[in-house]
């Protein structure tokens, strides 16, 4: 069984066992409330005793557990609500039709230990299942959006397994409250309990992103593709200031006002979460991208262009690539004695005075390169032609090609995805570049990829907003 295969073959069971843990997960939420339909030990309040309790109707039945003065047993005989008097206190149940039973002095309902528990399984098993398959892609698909994705997933849920363990934690040491609460936060709040949990971090990234890109400013000068990484700074302090404001904010009214109330807080919260799950999911596979040495077995290696100077000669940024392709291909020979093609790859902008590639071509024989080793490609505009056509002069100079490419780190990831759609399998190198330059093309990049793939994004986005929106709405309480 070849490596792929066996990848495949891995992931696929994966999924299954994904599958099979939200199918358990039903199972047990039917079987935690079905179970417990029609009963609940409600706990009463302090200074008063069981036997002071009368219920005003026969939606439930109140009755005295023998030996225990802290807590009567309450049965369901039809849905509704019902209050309970007792000794200057007043207890009111609401019935569901499946005979569920909610106590909405205390909001604990009928089966919320095991559902809590239930949920606790289920959440550390996928936490566990969806970071070993990201592991897993970053090891044999690293270039993929899939990969990108489980990165962004495994960091939801990680903070979401975090507040289920405290949750149940709560339930357990605040004799038996607020459960109703806890479910609810759980179902239509997620994004706000991600948003509590990663606002801290984010904010330091914010701050250091523009802290790079005022340095980046001070040292390169303005320009427009300064922009980017200035705007998702503002964006991330706007997000994160107009979360607090809807969390922290008084509302009053209506049952219906304030479900309302609650929709808008966490579908803005879910819509702010998945951005910055999928921005920390690149910023991850970014960053190994960036470092990951290919193995040392390669054909050919494609350089990246990038513009050229005004008396044709590399920029350092173009230099970089060249080099870091240099590197590769020294560090292989030494290792292996296998000599790398290079294939310098771009065209010649309208203000350039020579092809991007012509250009490395001229370097890389200054610094000792036969020319029997360069394979020009100098008609590409763009990183999918560049792979596209680089691919095509790979093929035509050799039958099975195990290909390289080299670019700036902050480029790599996007490459390798751009390489994948255009049918080339190759792993990259990045060249360094300056610390302050790095975070702001990074946000660039990051942004391309959302853009590349915003049907899909608003697809997701769409399903999560009808989702947040139903259950606010239509959730018991």
């Amino acid at each position: 069984m070849s490596t792929d295969t066996r990848f495949r073959t891995i992931l696929r069971r994966m999924h299954i066992a994904m599958i099979v843990s939200v199918l358990l997960l039903f199972a047990a939420i039917v079987l935690s409330i079905e179970c417990s339909a029609g009963t609940l030990v409600a706990t009463i309040p302090y200074q008063t005793t069981p036997a002071g309790f009368v219920s005003e109707n026969e939606n439930v039945i109140v009755e005295e557990i023998p030996g225990n003065d802290r807590q009567v047993l309450v049965t369901a005989k039809s849905p509704g609500v019902c209050y309970v008097e007792g000794e200057e206190a007043l207890l009111t149940f609401l019935v569901l039709p499946n005979g569920t039973i909610i106590d909405r002095s205390r909001f604990v309902f009928s089966g919320y230990l095991p559902l809590f528990f239930s949920l606790q399984c289920f959440g550390l098993v996928m936490t566990i299942l969806v970071y070993a398959a990201f592991f897993l892609r970053m090891r044999h698909e690293l270039y993929s959006y899939s990969t990108l994705f489980a990165g962004g997933a495994a960091i939801f849920l990680t903070a979401v397994t975090v507040f289920l363990l405290t949750t149940v934690v709560s339930v357990c040491n605040q004799t038996d409250e607020n459960a109703v609460f806890y479910v609810y936060d759980l179902i239509t709040g997620a994004g706000v309990i991600f948003l509590g949990i990663s606002a801290p971090f984010l904010l330091l990234f914010a701050l250091a992103l523009t802290i790079s890109n005022l340095v980046l400013i001070k040292r390169e000068g303005f320009s427009i593709a300064r922009v980017p990484g200035l705007l998702i700074s503002f964006l991330i302090f706007a997000g994160i200031g107009g979360y607090l404001i809807l969390t922290n904010a008084f509302f009053s009214g209506s049952e219906k006002e304030m479900r309302i109330y609650y929709a808008i807080e966490n579908t803005y919260a879910l819509l702010f979460a998945y951005l910055e799950a999928m921005l920390l999911g690149a910023c991850i596979c970014g960053v190994i991208a960036a470092k990951r040495k290919p193995a040392p077995d390669k054909t050919h290696v494609v350089i990246l262009g990038c513009r050229v100077g005004d008396d044709g000669k590399p920029l350092p940024l173009l230099r970089g690539r060249i080099d870091a392709a240099l590197r590769l291909a020294k560090v292989q020979e030494e290792q292996t004695g296998t000599p790398v093609t290079f294939v310098p790859s771009g065209g010649k902008g309208a203000d350039e005075v020579i092809s991007e590639a012509g250009c490395m071509r001229n370097y890389l024989i200054e610094q000792g390169i036969p020319e029997s080793r360069i394979l020009l490609e100098d008609k590409s505009a763009s990183t999918l032609e560049n792979m596209r056509f680089s691919l095509a002069k790979i093929r035509e100079d050799c039958e099975e090609p195990r290909v390289a490419f080299a670019t700036t780190n902050y480029h790599v990831l996007r490459s390798g995805i751009i390489a994948r759609s255009a049918g080339l399998d190759a792993e990259g190198v990045g060249s360094r570049t300056g610390w302050y330059f790095w975070p702001n093309a990074f946000i660039r990049e990051f942004i391309g990829l959302i853009v590349s793939k915003w049907k899909s994004h608003m697809l997701l986005l769409g399903l999560f907003v009808l989702l947040s929106i139903a259950a606010n709405l239509l959730l018991p309480l």
